[in-house]
Formats: C-alpha cells, structure tokens, sequence
C-alpha cells in the first residue's frame, strides 16, 4: 500500500526534532484564584533547545525556579502577556544570568492551552557580532517586508497543498474512525453474549449503549444520566469510595475497578465485579479527557456472600481462639514459618513473632532447644508430641539478658487429607510460675532451717538458688528496711537501682507512694506475714518513656535474729502477662458479644446434646419472625416448634458427630412470618466449636434469607420460557411474510407486462389532441411502469434470496467478479465519467456463495455509481480487508452522499430512500443486508452530503 500522508501531529513532532532553533512547549501555572498566571511548567524541549540550556527534555522544575531573574529581565512578563493576548510576539534580550550569558531572541506564540516558544542564542557568536547583529534587526526587518510580496505566492500555493493534504486527511481520519466505530460495535455484540453486562456512556455520563441484561435489571436506557442515578442504585455504603474512585480515573482518563452493591429494578441489592476503560479520542485526549467509557458488571452476589460467610466464619474462629487463655501457634513448612498465633502467643515471646517468617530467624537462641527440635520431629513424623515443664530459655533483645521459663506444650502434626503434614498446630501453657512457686516454697523450706540455726552453707546453698531465679528476691533489715540482698530479677525490676546499704524508700520512691512502704512497716511492727495476688505496680521508665505497670504475687514474711526482729524477707513475682492475658480475654468477650449483636447477618450459637440457644442475634431471630429474648436460653424445638421435621435437628448431629463445617444453599424451610408458616429458602453454614479439651461443646450458626433471589431465578425463566414461544411465532409469521412478497411480486408481474404492451399499443393508435398534454403525459406513465417493474424485480430478486436455500461456498477470484460486474455495468461508468481502482492484496480469493457475492457487489457498485456527484468525475475504490480474521468488502465512492449519522435507523429498512433526483426502489441495500445477516455478517456505512459514502460489508466466517 501507498505510505500515508503524515499527521500534523507527526509533523510538528519531526520539525521540532530537526529545528535549529530552540523550541520550548510550556504550560502557564495559576494562583489560588484560577486567573493569575504565576509560573510556567516546562512540557518539552526540542534537541536543539536541550543543547542551548543543558537542559533535559522535561525539566521537573518550572521556568522561575531554574531562571528567577527572568522576572528583572521581562522575560516572564514577555510569555504571561502573550500568552493572555493570544497573539504572536518576539523580545531580544541579554540575559547574564542563572549561569546563562547570552543574547537571546525570543518569538512566542500561544496555541490552546500551551506557549510555544522558538529562540535562538549567540553562544557561538563572539560579543561584538552579536551586538552587530542587534543594530542591524531593523535593516534585517525591512528587507523581510520587501520579501513579503515574493513569499505571498509561495504562501498561496503552499495553502493550497496544506488544503489537499487537509482533505486527504479528513478522509482517513473518517476512514479510521469508521474502522475504530466497526469494531466498537463488534465488541458490543460480543459483549451482549457475555456472561457480564455492559453500558457505555460518555465524558459527561450520560448513557450511550446499555446491554439487555443491564436494562432488564436496572431499567436505565439511553440517554440516562448514570452519574445522577447512582445515588438511586448503589448502596449507601459503596457510593463515597466509588464517586472517589470514578473522579480519579476520570481526571487521569485511566480504567478503574471495584465491587459493589447494585440495586436491581426489584429494589434488592446484589454485588458486582464493576470495571471501566476509557475509549479517547485525537480530540478528545488533546484536552485530556476519554471520549466516552465502557463499562462492564460481572454478577458475583453469590460469590461475595458466600466469601462475606466463610469470613465470618474465620473471623469468629480467630476470635475464639484468640479469647483462648493458653498460647496457640501454627508453624508452616520445613524452615517452620510463623502461620497463625493468638495474643497470648505474642505476648508468651515478647512480639517477635512475624507471620511468614522462620522461627528460628525471630528465636536465633531457640536453635538447639528441645521446644524447637520437637517442631522439625513432628513435622517429619507426623506423630503427635505433649510435654510438659519444659525448660527453655530466650534472650531480652535490648539487652541480651537471658530469660527462663517452662511451659506446659502439645504439637499436633497438620495435613490434607492423607497427605503428609505440612504444618506444625502448638498449643503452649507458660507454666513458669508454677515451676518457681514450687521452687520458692522449697527455698522458703530452706530458709525456716537456716533460722534455727544451719546457718553459713545453707544460706550460701539458698542465695545460688535465688540468684538463678527469674522470681524477685530481696531481703529487708531494720525498721528502715535498708537492703541486705537482691537477686538479679530485682536488680532488673528497678534497672541497677538496687545498692546493699540503702533503704526502700531512697532506692524506689515509687514503693513509698503506692503503699509498699507502708505494708513493709506493718508486718515488720506485727509479724503477720502479708500476700499480695495481682498487686499493681507502676515503674517509671527511662527517655521519657510512658510509665509501665507491673503486676506482681508476692509475700512480706518477718525474719529475727535471737528472738529479735532483724528484718523481712520478699519474695515477689511478675504476674503481668496473665493478668492482661486475663483483661485482653474479658474485652474481647465483650467486643465478640458486640459483634455478634451489630453483625450485618444472621448468627446463633447452639450448646449441649439438646442445642439450646445461648447466643441469637437480632437478625437471627427477625429471620425466624421472634425477639432475642424470646428465643434465648430455649431448646431448639422449644424455640422454634415448627421446624420439628425439617431436618435441621439432623444436621446439627451430623456437624457434632463428624466435626466438620456444614455449607448449604437455597434450602427451602417453613418458618413464621406474621403468625403464618411460610416457605423461605436460607442459605446457612453450620460451625463446629470445641472447649480448651479440643471437645465439639457449641455449633454456630451463620444464615441468610435468600428468597428473593429465589423467586426473581423462577418468575426470570417463566418469562425466558414466554419469550422462547414468542420468538418461534415471529418466526413463522417471517416466514409467511416472506412467502407472501415472493408470490406477490410474481403475480403481479405479468399484469405489468401486459400494461406495459397495452400502453405501447395505445401510444401508436391514439392521437392526443393537445400536444402539451402528450409531452407531459407519456413520459409520467412510461416513468411510472418503469418504476414499478423495477420494483417487481426487487421484490421478486428479494423473495427469491429468501425462499432459496443457502447456496454452498466456492472460492471466487475477487478481481474477476469485479470486471464482470463492472462490464455489465459499463453504460453507468460511461456516465459517470468514472475510474474504479481495486486492492485485494489481503485476500485475493474468497470462499464464499458466488450468486450471494455478485449481488452485494453488484448493489454497491450500481449505487456508487447511481449516486455519482455530476461536478466531479467519479471515483470509486473497492477493496477487501481483514478484521479479527473475517473478510470485510469495502466500496468507497466521492458521490453526492448523505446524512448517515441522522438516518441511522432507517439505513437498511424496506423501500428507504434518501435521493430523488435519480430513479430507485429502496430495496437494493436491504437485499444486501438481509444475504449479509444470513452468513452471519451485517452491513455498515459512513457517508455526509457531499463528501461521499463508504460502505463495509461484514462477510461473516468465510
């Protein structure tokens, strides 16, 4: 094919590209107050531009921020100005400065919404001829005007050819648009066949193209505002993200998505998958902004639901098995990655566990350790492994301190199916406590021995154990209870405030202000021994730090020295954890009790052999037509007396005895509505809950009432089963009508042809006595019998096409058809003065109905023909192109054309025309149509008065 005449797009990109001079595209920057021009942003430097000002081609900075004394120099004031008249201008400057020195001529001029800017400098000048060339401009100037008469003429002529090139462009910018209008309504149809709607509307949203499963479930057409209606069909809840969502994309002309909750002409919601693509445009993205915007709804409402209820689901079992008191972790694969963990396991290794990451790169101390070697074990055995007390140990990571514990542990191997594990389910009790409460007592035996008087060893023996203790150990002398001995723990405690010698009060103040002190005085005057459970203990931290609580068991026990007292020994440990394990555990009972209330669905929760009610919430108990208090606290049947037979008692055995979830949908059940039974359909999933001892003790209950949606489904293939019955009468009644013109036209053909010979016979043997009357006459019902044979052997061409089986393929050499037809053709083109050019290099054979074939090429041709501009010679152009690998056949004319944008609808209807000044029957292009649609192609014209038509005749698979 011949190269194309370049866009003015692509010549204005190559001559900025080869400009000597600097070229510079900038974009005016306004105030607050969207009218004063304050700056400039840089859009593009040409290359000859880059290389004057060492610039790159968009520099991220604007105009004044590289140049400020541009503003001193008039430079800026120069582009504002000229920019706001819209007119051109120059300014020659000196400009020394910003690391320039150059003179520099400047021409402006703005165009839209932009400033072009052309300039070139004196750096490759010396000074004095650059300050002779600033005396002779004006000389310069004035032999330019003289040359201004010269290049008048060649300004014409170059008009002229700019003109040509414009038409010729206009004409393949309609070309292409016609292709781009092709195939947007090949996608449409494409579209309609989809399991997703779809609806296209334009920059300002109002409806263009609506699908039929859009229309039938929201009742919008064309024409319609969809930005306006969406307050009527999105839910309150989605509509501030998508208005937020449909802004952005629209600013920057970019697709968007989203799932959302549509109102259906039913006034139900339902979820859809919601995207949207922008189709631009030249003009349309010149200013930034899609011409119009395809969008498409995919029904996923079932899909949601069903992920909104195995959320909850998970939700509710994230939240039981956080509420649990005892640590429960996951670990994943061989490097044994942290899965799940509740917040008492968090708070067990002090948040360092990080989901995904190896155990062992969050515990580097645990390598080697039994807690850690036993995970690999079970995870390569898959067998099972409890323990308990056992030792283990992790490192403080400020400051590398080692801390004890024991813990309490089972390790359960995880698998699908018969697969081997995968992962690793813990459930770990910190038993620390215990360890060291059964620890003290013994070192509290020790010490009632060392009182009676086995003194120096075993004091020695019990200060060993104290110091390997993580407890807190001190012993207090005298009234002021000055400090004789601490532990490393209370050392820690008190960070290295402890020192022998001082008192309680001087060391910790703190102690003295929250009582302690106090209670020291006590048993120190009484003897009575003090225990403290759960006593909060507030320490001030270091940097400014918040203040940190601790809580503590511990004991003041009084100690003598010869029958005297001497002192009081503590013994005190951290209790922190459990205590807000404990609070954390209470709140979130109460947030879950919260939730269970507030939830957007129905919930219950069953407990014992018997499922009484123990958790219903008020949409729950709305979907079985009672009040929360109504129900709550009762049996099933005591409950819900008219369920007793349906089954549900059954499947909740079921869920208890295998331990398995149960799903269901769209269960028909007879429950109360307004004091009468009614048949709803639910769907409803049935949860198995277990007890610290892993034993199925509850049964939550997840449902949603789905009749609607139900009963839509039935009464929707009720009326696709009408429309079925409907479309086969039409069927039919096609069928008769076709059969009818078919007999009709030949009927009626031979009675015209005996008028017509009666006619002639009448011209030869009557004299008319008025001459006038003759000349006026005759011609009018020669005309007329002309016209309405014509129309006979339309009509019977069309019937005969419509009667006739479809004709087998064969291949048919295109060039060929077309001298053939155009030889029959040949007094036509005579007339028209007309030159027909071919291009069937895409295809140059087809394999398709030749008969078929001829008439579509046979109409088209005679039409351009028919329809040939008489002050111009015609110019006809036939060719075939490819479109999504189907052929199209294009016939392309310069005729008189017409107005196909506003005759749209009535382009290929029966008898149509849209000329008079030439004789014709209407039927021609309906043929043509009708022999498309039947081999599964269709028919598409662009034409305006005076500039032709273009026809692209859709071949169908061939």
């Amino acid at each position: 094919m011949p190269f194309a005449d370049a866009t003015p797009d692509d010549l204005f990109q190559a001559l900025a590209e080869v400009s000597l001079t600097g070229i510079i595209l900038f974009r005016p920057m306004y105030a607050a107050d969207a009218a004063t021009i304050v700056d400039l942003a840089y859009v593009r430097l040409n290359p000859a531009a880059r290389q004057m000002l060492a610039r790159p081609e968009c520099p991220a900075e604007s105009f004044l921020t590289l140049y400020p004394a541009a503003v001193e120099t008039g430079i800026f004031t120069f582009y504002r100005d000229t920019f706001l008249a819209d007119a051109p201008g120059r300014l020659e400057v000196n400009y020394q400065h910003d690391g320039l020195d150059n003179y520099f001529q400047l021409a402006a001029r703005r165009a839209g919404n932009l400033l072009v800017v052309s300039f070139t400098d004196t750096a490759d000048h010396d000074r004095t001829a650059a300050e002779r060339a600033l005396r002779q401009s004006q000389a310069r100037e004035q032999a330019a005007r003289a040359q201004a008469g010269a290049q008048a003429h060649e300004l014409a002529q170059l008009n002229q050819e700019l003109e040509a090139r414009v038409f010729e462009r206009t004409q393949a910018l309609r070309h292409a648009r016609a292709e781009s209008e092709a195939t947007a309504r090949q996608l449409l149809r494409v579209t309609e066949s989809l399991p997703s709607t779809s609806i296209t509307s334009d920059q300002n949203g109002q409806v263009l193209y609506i699908s039929p499963q859009w229309y039938a479930y929201t009742g919008m057409v064309p024409g319609d505002d969809v930005t306006a209606a969406w307050p009527h069909f999105i839910h309150p809840d989605d509509l501030p993200a998508v208005v937020e969502k449909f802004g952005v994309a629209l600013a920057g002309g970019n697709p968007w998505s989203y799932e959302l909750r549509i109102r259906g002409a039913d006034g139900h919601y339902r979820w859809f998958a919601s995207q949207g693509v922008p189709e631009p445009m030249a003009e349309a993205e010149a200013a930034g902004r899609p011409r119009q915007w395809f969008g498409s709804n995919l029904d996923i409402d079932e899909l949601k639901r069903a992920q909104q209820q195995l959320e909850e689901k998970d939700q509710l079992l994230t939240s039981i098995l956080s509420a649990l008191p005892a640590s429960v972790v996951t670990f994943e694969g061989e490097d044994l990655r942290f899965g799940f963990f509740n917040a008492s396991y968090q708070r067990l290794v002090q948040g360092r566990a990080v989901p995904g990451h190896p155990a062992v790169a969050a515990f580097p101390e645990a390598e080697g350790q039994a807690v850690l070697t036993l995970l690999g074990q079970v995870l390569r055995t898959g067998d099972p492994y409890q323990g308990q007390e056992m030792p283990a140990y992790t490192r403080d990571p400020r400051t590398g301190q080692q801390q004890d514990m024991y813990l309490d542990l089972a390790y359960l191997p995880l698998r699908h199916g018969s697969q081997p594990p995968h992962a690793v389910l813990g459930f770990v009790v910190d038993v620390t406590d215990r360890v060291l409460a059964r620890r003290q007592a013994e070192a509290a035996q020790a010490q009632a021995l060392a009182a009676t008087g086995q003194a120096a060893a075993q004091r020695e023996a019990f200060i060993q154990v104290f110091e390997q203790t993580p407890a807190v150990v001190v012993l207090l002398r005298g009234p002021k209870h000055r400090i004789d001995y601490y532990n490393a723990a209370y050392q820690q405690l008190f960070m290295g405030r402890a020192q022998r010698g001082r008192s309680m009060a001087e060391m910790a103040p703190e102690t003295e202000r929250q009582g302690f002190v106090a209670l020291l005085d006590r048993v120190y005057e009484t003897g009575e021994t003090h225990f403290g459970v759960e006593v909060p203990l507030v320490m001030a931290q270091p940097g400014g730090q918040p203040p940190k609580t601790h809580y503590f068991n511990f004991t003041y026990q009084r100690f003598e020295e010869d029958g005297q007292p001497a002192g009081i020994s503590v013994f005190a440990y951290d209790v922190a954890e459990q205590v807000l394990a404990r609070h954390e555990c209470e709140a979130q009972q109460i947030h879950l009790a919260e939730l269970f209330e507030q939830a957007p669905v129905a919930i219950a929760v069953v407990r014992g052999a018997q499922y009484v009610m123990e958790v219903v919430n008020p949409l729950m108990a709305q979907l079985w037509g009672r009040t929360p208090a109504q129900v709550r606290g009762q049996t099933l049947y005591e409950a819900l007396p008219e369920v007793r037979g349906q089954g549900f008692q059954e499947l909740l055995d079921q869920v208890v005895a295998s331990g398995e979830a149960f799903v269901a949908q769209e269960v028909p059940a007879k429950l109360l509505r307004a004091g009468q039974l009614e048949t709803v359909y639910l769907n409803f999933v049935y949860q198995p809950l277990r007890d610290a001892q892993g034993r199925i003790d509850r049964v939550a209950a997840v449902a949603t009432d789905v009749t609607t949606q139900v009963l839509a489904r039935q009464q929707l293939a009720e009326a696709n089963e009408q429309l079925t019955a409907s479309n086969r009468q039409l069927t039919l009644l096609n069928t008769d009508l076709d059969s009818f013109v078919y007999a009709a036209s030949h009927d009626l053909k031979l009675p015209v042809l005996n008028l017509a010979g009666l006619f002639e016979e009448l011209r030869r043997g009557v004299t008319f006595i008025a001459a006038a009357e003759e000349t006026l006459l005759v011609p009018l019902i020669a005309q007329a019998l002309r016209q309405l044979t014509t129309s006979l052997d339309d009509l019977a061409a069309l019937g005969q096409a419509q009667q006739v089986a479809p004709a087998p393929a064969e291949l048919v050499a295109l060039e060929a058809l077309v001298e053939d037809i155009l030889h029959t053709l040949e007094p036509q083109v005579r007339a028209a003065n007309a030159r027909v050019t071919t291009d069937f290099a895409a295809r140059p054979t087809l394999s398709y109905p030749r008969a078929s074939l001829h008439t579509v090429l046979l109409n088209l041709l005679s039409n351009a023909l028919k329809y040939a501009d008489p002050a111009r010679p015609s110019r006809i152009h036939c060719s075939l192109w490819l479109a999504a690998g189907e052929p199209v056949l294009w016939v392309k004319d310069n005729g008189v054309g017409f107005d196909a944008v506003g005759h749209g609808p009535e382009l290929f209807q029966l008898f149509r025309r849209f000329h008079t000044h030439v004789e014709g029957t209407g039927v021609g292009l309906y043929l043509v149509n009708r022999l498309l649609l039947a081999r599964g192609g269709y028919l598409e014209v662009d034409s305006q008065v005076g500039n032709g038509a273009t026809f692209r005749a859709y071949l169908g698979p061939a």
